[in-house]
Parts: C-alpha cells; structure tokens; sequence
C-alpha cells in the first residue's frame, strides 16, 4: 500500500491524495445522521472546511516526510574570508586509534 501512495504523489501530487479522500469521505459525511440538521450552506461550508483542512495536513505530512535532516556533521560558516586551503574529514582514516 506504500508504494500506491508513492506513486499517486509521485504523478498526481497532493490533488490524488485530496481526490481519494473526497471520493471515499466525504459521502460517509454527508449521509451521517448527525449532520441531518444542518442545511445545504452549513453542510456546504463544513464540507469546503473539511477539504481545507485535509488539504493542509496532507502538504504539512509530506514536507515532514521530503525534510528529514541527513545524518552526518554540519559545518556553518558565516562572514568569514579563508586564507589557504581547508582541508575536510579525518586525517587519521587509515590508523587506528
């Protein structure tokens, strides 16, 4: 199943995930008992509200998922000028310690 959802973001973009979650949904909303009170603009204004919402968990997911931090060292240089050569890693590589 993860690799339906890989490819459906892969080549529709958030609309497929918005898509499958209005087909399969929003009907179950709309025919539940308790929203038989409301009339058609509230249930119209609950059902854009809902789609909103799924909308921004969906982008907010999948920036959570594509920015995982890469392990490893981070070097932050800032106003600074280099005067010479920078050498990088570890100089003992081939030594035990």
């Amino acid at each position: 199943m993860e690799k339906f959802w890989i490819a459906a973001l892969k080549y529709g973009g958030s609309a497929t995930i918005g898509a499958f979650v209005a087909y399969s949904v929003f009907p179950a909303i709309i025919s539940s008992p308790i929203l038989k009170n409301l009339n058609s603009t509230q249930l119209y204004g609950l059902l854009c509200l809902i789609s909103v919402l799924t909308f921004f968990i969906c982008v907010s997911l999948i920036n959570v998922v594509t920015k995982k931090s890469q392990p490893g060292n981070k070097i932050i240089v800032s106003n600074s000028k280099v005067r010479g050569g920078i050498t990088g890693g570890n100089r003992n590589s081939g030594k035990s310690e």
